[in-house]
């Protein structure tokens, strides 16, 4: 029993080591997709991204009302005493000792701060609402550059490895052209030099295909490098050559508002006319000017 289960635990660790160390099928969506989710560029603005949404909170702290609430509870354990005149009970000549105060104080007190106007904190709340829209912006061009060029990779690859294997079947071809030849060099039916051109022929293809691997090699490293996989993992691309990209046709357009780089000129347009037509927003800038978790993309 202990040994079936002891071979039973051995089997699973190496189903999972090689698991690990086996290959990996992608297609293009995954690998675009992928690609999106781990580069590092785009995580650091995601990351970014985040940032901009803790300083609009800060910025809009400052603007919202704000509400001071306070308690306070006292107990007198002992009380002090005071002696007092007798001739306050009709006891003239004595003195009657009193105590003063009260066994439990309580308090509470509430208070509400509520700015009306401030031309700086309201920029600095436009600001960072920009500065979220500009982030989102560069996260949106950087994913479509990358999905661009990880197309571009994968198909270069796809198409890299279609050439591979006709370089292959030509080699076959010529080997057997070259086993041809030399039977009828040996008959005296041909030259010597006719076998040797088949064999330059057949060097030259050798020659071809070792670029091409290489070639391949040096594209899959780089699909690695960009989806962050291992080197040592083996990755198979599912689609081929023949795969359609689009289901339809895109439509040609004239206007061109809605594109990702125009959005982000008029967005950092109208940042630059927030801080233009705001004059006491400098002063804003030069009391925070070393407060880098507000300000920090101005510097």
């Amino acid at each position: 029993m202990y040994r079936t289960l002891f071979l039973s635990v051995i089997i699973l660790l190496s189903s999972e080591l090689a698991g690990a160390q086996g290959y990996v099928q992608l297609s293009l969506h995954e690998c675009v997709q992928t690609a999106v989710n781990e580069n590092i560029n785009i995580r650091t603005a995601r990351f970014e991204h985040e940032k901009s949404e803790y300083k609009k909170a800060e910025a809009i702290a400052a603007i919202i009302p704000k509400i001071n609430v306070g308690a306070n509870f006292q107990d007198n354990i002992s009380l002090p005493t005071t002696m007092l005149p007798g001739e306050i009970v009709g006891m003239p000549g004595m003195t009657i000792p009193a105590r003063m105060g009260s066994n439990y104080v309580t308090a509470a007190a509430a208070s509400l701060n509520w700015v009306l106007y401030n031309q700086t904190a309201l920029t600095a709340v436009q600001l960072s609402k920009k500065m979220i829209e500009i982030n989102d912006l560069g996260i949106e061009k950087a994913s479509e550059e990358l999905a661009a060029e990880v197309a571009k990779l994968y198909a270069l690859t796809v198409a890299t490895s279609k050439q591979r294997l006709l370089v292959k079947q030509n080699i076959s071809r010529i080997k057997q052209m070259q086993d041809i030849t030399g039977l009828l060099m040996d008959n005296g039916m041909v030259k010597q030099v006719d076998y040797d051109r088949v064999s330059i022929n057949l060097e030259n293809l050798n020659t071809q295909l070792s670029n091409v691997e290489a070639g391949i090699e040096q594209q899959m490293n780089m699909i690695k490098y960009m989806l962050n996989i291992p080197l040592e993992t083996t990755v198979v691309l599912t689609d081929t050559a023949n795969i359609r990209l689009l289901q339809d046709m895109p439509e040609i357009a004239a206007d061109f508002s809605n594109h990702v780089d125009i959005r982000l000129l008029e967005s950092q347009s109208e940042i630059n006319l927030l801080t233009d037509f705001t004059p006491c927003f400098f002063d804003y800038i030069s009391k925070y000017k070393h407060n880098k978790a507000v300000f920090s993309r101005f510097w």
